[in-house]
């Protein structure tokens, strides 16, 4: 019975209609936009790709997912390239994030399912144990918050997912700034091989790339680490302070909402594409 459910979970995973962006990215075999952002939440929530493409002509995805690490982009980087994917400009943010490493948990579980693809099971080599590869049902049992039956359920049913995948943006509406406790500042690590791996990937993937730093509220105490992440990517544009004194486009202190969002990826695309 184990080895028909294992079957039955990885069929399922394999073959239903993507629900995610890491879905997406494994199962179209081509990509043809000529834009894509790529980072966490303060991308996947911050660039609406629909106005890059009302104001440039140009076709755009934003391929931000909430809470991935550099490990993870990178994963992601080397699954597009694997599909022929290439782009005339890549934006990716970072931040303090720059110090992160190793895939996020939450990412690899969402791998699981197709950890014999040749592209992922490098990055996999060290996170499957034995029982993953030779238990059936172990690994999706290990991994039962992402891929459970309450997520087999849905994704059998061919449940709608809550993210546009024709765009990739998901708005945060509201501000939610009471009552928010200032930051110590972030510390940049001296080095981060992984950076480094994901530069090179964007740099194979993209004529151009662009590094920039998504806005944070001005209770923010993080703006010190902006030189300190230049010295390590020399060409970054930081917009770290481009809502200060108009709070009221933040959903939280790191995210915009919707009306932010829009008029931040006016700016960014007016700042460093319609001005190249």
């Amino acid at each position: 019975m184990s080895y028909i459910f294992d079957m039955y979970y990885t069929h399922v995973f394999e073959t239903s209609k993507p629900r995610s962006k890491l879905q997406m990215a494994l199962k179209n075999d081509t990509f043809n936009y000529d834009v894509i952002f790529i980072g966490n939440s303060r991308v996947e929530n911050n660039i609406d790709c629909e106005t890059v493409t009302r104001l440039t002509g140009k076709s755009c995805m934003n391929f931000g997912i909430a809470g991935v690490s550099n490990q993870d982009q990178l994963v992601l980087l080397h699954i597009l390239k694997s599909k022929g994917a290439t782009f005339d400009y890549i934006f990716i943010q970072t931040d303090a994030t720059y110090n992160n490493k190793g895939l996020t948990k939450a990412f690899r579980g969402a791998l699981i399912p197709y950890m014999d693809d040749k592209v992922i099971q490098p990055f996999l080599k060290d996170e499957v144990s034995w029982g993953d590869t030779y238990v059936p049902m172990y690994r999706y049992m290990r991994n039962d918050k992402i891929l459970g039956l309450r997520e087999i359920i849905t994704v059998s049913m061919g449940k709608e997912t809550k993210i546009d995948l024709a765009n990739g943006w998901v708005p945060k509406d509201g501000n939610h700034l009471k009552n928010i406790t200032p930051n110590t500042t972030p510390i940049v690590i001296n080095d981060n091989p992984e950076v480094d791996d994901v530069k090179k990937s964007v740099n194979l993937l993209a004529n151009t790339v662009f590094w920039f730093v998504s806005p944070y509220c001005s209770e923010k105490n993080n703006r010190s680490m902006i030189p300190e992440l230049k010295e390590k990517i020399p060409d970054l544009v930081s917009y770290i302070n481009f809502f200060d004194g108009r709070e009221e486009h933040f959903f939280n202190c790191g995210h915009l909402n919707r009306e932010g969002a829009v008029l931040f990826t006016e700016h960014i695309v007016n700042d460093l594409l319609l001005n190249k």
